[in-house]
């Protein structure tokens, strides 16, 4: 059809304004005064007022049940009862909302809806489902782009993600699944605001969180997590034996925090309490060594001068530094690593401690150790020296040499008067005996105090020290 001159010079503006009459009159049609169907809901029986030719211009499915046999090609009856006239307007019965059949008619008028962009995420959820059941696809995809506009925010995301769990069990609602996992997402990256609201959460909903691998909280944080929730929701101790167990791992959880906050609620098992004490001590006992964890030490041996179990030579030439630990009787075992080997690496004791060694002037603290009088060493070349009056030797070879990395573990025998040494847990020998009838003339036994002798940059790490003998005390009187 050709337009007017007139109807030309209005252009645009005069189609626009057409359009909108068009809608003003297709909306004053869906008036009950005069619509010819109605939409009943079975929620609360209320019925909603639309124009037949609407509904079924936008959907098949209304096509079908308003026009035809409603059958929807698949035989089914239940539908053909949903629909009937009542007086000269049909009645179709419906399951979902009147705010929900509200919106459809809506959306038949204008494309659009108000609870589009205002509705609560259980309303866009069955809007969703709505547009689904009746094959309205554009009204199903802006629900669903609604909804994934909400969950940015963990309140919403925690609305939504309940509203899905509970309307989509059991159901193939396409573009809910999209909408839950968006919704679990954000609760997953932003777990602290998050978790500020798991109390609004239904029981289906929080172990979907709990159980979720991708959530950026640990074990003890969400087990904080189950505890408000129970409160706020009143659950009882069953509930949260279940949910513990289904969803989280006591292993996961430190053995303090096991002690401190889990034990006392009674919602883990004694057996599973034990099981989980159980997997911390093997890891443990992999990680350290069962010598490491569980021996008897005496007490935080440290070197003299750092005061510490670490110690570093800083002089150039061979000098002397003394465990603060001097041992006068029974059977004793220490471990030193080399943390740096100095060519040459020289450990073992002196006789005595350092006050009475220093006082007899038979111990040089900036002296080699095995040309003194008073010292038993033991040398990264292999060699035991003791009291060999020179410098550099002369050298007796009894052992394995060793560097960097390797462990010493020395035994001394105080009453026997013995010093043996086993190298990276090879076979122990002994170096030296008879250090207790050494003494100088006028020199009173004061025991042997563990020791090393290095230069630059020679390194030590004092690993352990302990006993073997037999306690002396009187346990039974």
């Amino acid at each position: 059809m050709k337009m007017s001159s007139h109807e030309q010079g209005d252009g645009g503006a005069s189609v626009a304004s057409d359009a909108e009459e068009v809608l003003h009159r297709l909306a004053a049609a869906t008036k009950k005064e005069y619509s010819d169907v109605f939409l009943v809901s079975d929620a609360d029986g209320s019925a909603v007022p639309a124009v037949r030719f609407l509904l079924a211009s936008c959907s098949d499915v209304f096509a079908r049940m308003l026009f035809g046999d409603f059958s929807e090609g698949n035989g089914s009856e239940t539908n053909q009862k949903r629909a009937k006239r009542s007086g000269n307007a049909r009645e179709v019965r419906s399951a979902y909302q009147r705010a929900t059949l509200k919106a459809v008619v809506a959306f038949s008028v204008f494309n659009d809806a108000p609870l589009l962009h205002n509705g609560t995420a259980a309303e866009l959820v069955e809007l969703l489902e709505a547009g689904n059941y009746y094959g309205i696809e554009v009204l199903r995809a802006k629900a669903n782009k609604a909804m994934l506009a909400r969950v940015t925010s963990p309140v919403d995301a925690c609305s939504l993600l309940n509203a899905a769990l509970e309307h989509g069990k059991g159901r193939n609602i396409i573009g809910l699944n999209e909408c839950a996992c968006a919704a679990l997402a954000t609760l997953e990256r932003q777990p602290e605001e998050a978790l500020n609201y798991v109390f609004c959460l239904s029981e289906p909903a929080l172990k979907v969180v709990l159980s979720s691998p991708q959530i950026a909280a640990n074990e003890e944080e969400l087990f904080i997590v189950l505890q408000r929730w129970c409160n706020a929701q009143h659950a009882d101790d069953q509930t949260a034996k279940q949910l513990l167990a289904s969803c989280l791992s006591l292993e996961r959880m430190s053995p303090t925090f096991l002690r401190d906050v889990v034990r006392p609620t009674g919602w883990a098992s004694q057996e599973a309490l034990v099981s989980a004490f159980q997997a911390h001590s093997l890891a443990q006992e992999r990680v350290h060594g069962c010598a490491q964890v569980y021996q008897r030490s005496i007490g935080k041996v440290k070197w003299r001068s750092t005061g510490t179990p670490a110690y570093s030579e800083t002089r150039a030439k061979h000098g002397v530094e003394l465990l603060d630990d001097c041992h006068v009787e029974g059977k004793w075992t220490w471990t030193l690593k080399v943390e740096l080997d100095c060519s040459c690496w020289w450990a073992g004791v002196i006789r005595g401690d350092a006050q009475s060694a220093r006082f007899s002037s038979s111990l040089d603290m900036n002296d080699w150790l095995g040309k003194q009088p008073c010292g038993y060493v033991y040398g990264s070349n292999g060699s035991a020296c003791h009291a060999t009056g020179v410098d550099d030797g002369p050298y007796n070879q009894m052992g394995p040499e060793f560097t960097t990395g390797s462990k010493l573990v020395f035994t001394l025998d105080c009453e026997e008067g013995t010093l043996s040494v086993s190298v990276d847990n090879n076979e122990t020998f002994k170096v030296f005996e008879g250090m207790r009838q050494d003494l100088l003339p006028g020199e009173e036994y004061k025991g042997f105090t563990p020791a090393v002798s290095l230069r630059a940059p020679g390194k030590v790490q004092m690993l352990q020290m302990r006993s073997l003998s037999v306690s002396s005390k009187v346990i039974l009187q």
